[in-house]
């Protein structure tokens, strides 16, 4: 009996801290909203490090994440007087971020796929690149290859071709 009564109790005081909580944020959210930019100032020092959090589970690096945020508070400072309190602010932030973040990956997806061989999306020339093929051609391999003698000059190339080197048949006669 005397646990329930312990539940109880701190379950009423975590509804009253947390109601004083909201009550707060009210506050600065009305503060805020009339143009008091500390107010601001203290909503964002309490939800940078949560929108940050959102943005770096999204984002693959950490700059990035920083970039979500910042973009976040200023589109939520933008719009902030369109805000109606149906949800928390944490709540609108937060989709805020995850809005931004998205965007943001699109644009990089979007820098990603560039077709090199397409045309533009501007009509204009094709960015595709001619470049000449600077290796050797098959035949010009097949020789090369071949003959590994042929480009040495002078005494070495004479030694060399005058030690025989075992041939196949050679070789399998001697094991």
């Amino acid at each position: 009996m005397f646990e329930q009564s312990l539940q109880n109790s701190s379950s009423t005081e975590t509804d009253r801290t947390q109601g004083a909580i909201a009550r707060e944020e009210d506050a600065f959210l009305i503060a805020a909203k009339d143009g008091d930019l500390p107010a601001f100032e203290v909503l964002y020092t309490q939800y940078a490090s949560m929108l940050f959090h959102i943005a770096r589970r999204m984002m693959r690096s950490k700059e990035d994440a920083e970039d979500v945020v910042q973009e976040s508070f200023q589109l939520a400072f933008i719009h902030l007087r369109s805000f109606k309190g149906g949800s928390r602010f944490s709540t609108w932030l937060a989709r805020i971020a995850i809005n931004a973040a998205l965007m943001k990956l699109r644009r990089k997806h979007h820098l990603w796929n560039v077709s090199l061989d397409q045309p533009d999306q501007t009509g204009g020339a094709s960015s595709s690149l001619e470049v000449a093929d600077q290796g050797l051609n098959p035949e010009e391999l097949k020789r090369t290859t071949s003959d590994p003698l042929r480009g040495l000059k002078g005494d070495l190339a004479n030694k060399l071709q005058s030690e025989r080197p075992l041939g196949r048949s050679d070789q399998m006669h001697c094991m």
